[in-house]
């Protein structure tokens, strides 16, 4: 073996040493960070967490194989409702009631991409939109008695902070590691391969349908899980809160912004927009939101594959 082959080698490794170093440090703060006096600012990190699961659930789809989902919080509020129903009207344990919450959002999955994912770019978009708005409406026209109609539903006063904190942290470590096995694995090379064309990828052998219904499912399932925690976190929902569009294009831009179709992007692009939007709003509560879409559209135009391609791009031009 050459010398300059050995170095590049030992440089791989000490570069995969130092990530890996970051990566356990940051979690290990995480982890203690209740215990150290923080405990107020949690609900902050809490709904970091959930943005960054909804960034990344999103990305599995939206990013890997350019299905844009519109309606992607219509998983998140439907993992909500269920939560909700199981443990106040039929006093379910939350833990529980939080797993059915994922399986029901992969089975709503099922029942919405089996139509809807015939449909390509802005028809599905706007499929998507629509059926969230008339899950919304249907949750308003069941018995109150069981969804609580224009109200919502109140959970049972058990309100633990802390559990909820290390639930979403587990949720969100979890969407991150499963999402970079599936990228890594035969069905996420299917999946880039639909991204990148659809008809060709069919024409190869590749099993589109099946691979965006495992993609639709594996999204729903994340997503419905940070919804059942949120409820459990906030003791109540209601469904205009938990079907709001405002989510999902939050959930997009974050996406688009650090990076879609790529692990870190998703993360990073919901940490600082997420950040900088509490930032904003504490401070400008007025004009918050006009500078959070100016910030987003000066990505968008100068930026275009994000914050981890120009990351890139720029990481490599100092490389040469």
């Amino acid at each position: 073996m050459k010398i300059s082959d050995i170095l590049k080698n030992s440089r791989n490794v000490a570069s995969k040493g130092l990530h890996y170093g970051v990566y356990m440090t940051v979690l290990a703060v995480l982890i203690v960070l209740p215990y150290t006096g923080f405990v107020p600012r949690l609900s902050l990190l809490f709904y970091l967490f959930m943005f960054i699961i909804g960034a990344q659930s999103f990305n599995i789809m939206g990013g890997y194989t350019g299905y844009v989902c519109f309606g992607h919080v219509a998983f998140i509020g439907a993992g909500a409702y269920i939560t909700a129903v199981l443990m106040a009207r039929m006093m379910i344990s939350p833990y529980l009631a939080i797993v059915a919450a994922g399986i029901g959002s992969m089975v709503l999955a099922v029942i919405i991409g089996y139509p809807c994912l015939r449909l390509r770019g802005a028809y599905f978009a706007i499929a998507t939109l629509s059926i969230n708005e008339a899950i919304k409406v249907l949750i308003l026209y069941l018995p109150e008695e069981w969804v609580g109609g224009y109200y919502g539903i109140t959970l049972p006063p058990i309100y633990t902070p802390v559990e909820c904190y290390y639930s979403m942290l587990g949720l969100m470590l979890a969407t991150i590691i499963v999402t970079y096995r599936v990228v890594n694995s035969k069905l996420g090379f299917g999946l880039v391969a639909i991204r990148e064309d659809e008809d060709a990828a069919e024409f190869v052998g590749i099993d589109t349908t099946k691979c965006k219904i495992l993609a639709f499912m594996l999204s729903a399932f994340f997503a419905g899980v940070a919804g059942g925690i949120d409820a459990w976190f906030t003791t109540y929902i209601e469904p205009y809160g938990a079907f709001g569009i405002p989510k999902t294009t939050e959930m997009i831009a974050m996406c688009m912004f650090g990076g879609a179709g790529t692990i870190a992007g998703p993360i990073l692009g919901s940490a600082i927009l997420f950040l900088v939007g509490d930032f904003l709003w504490a401070r400008l509560p007025y004009l918050h939101m006009i500078i959070f879409s100016v910030i987003i559209l000066v990505v968008v135009l100068f930026m275009p594959q994000g914050l981890m391609g120009w990351l890139k791009e720029k990481y490599f031009k100092i490389l040469r």
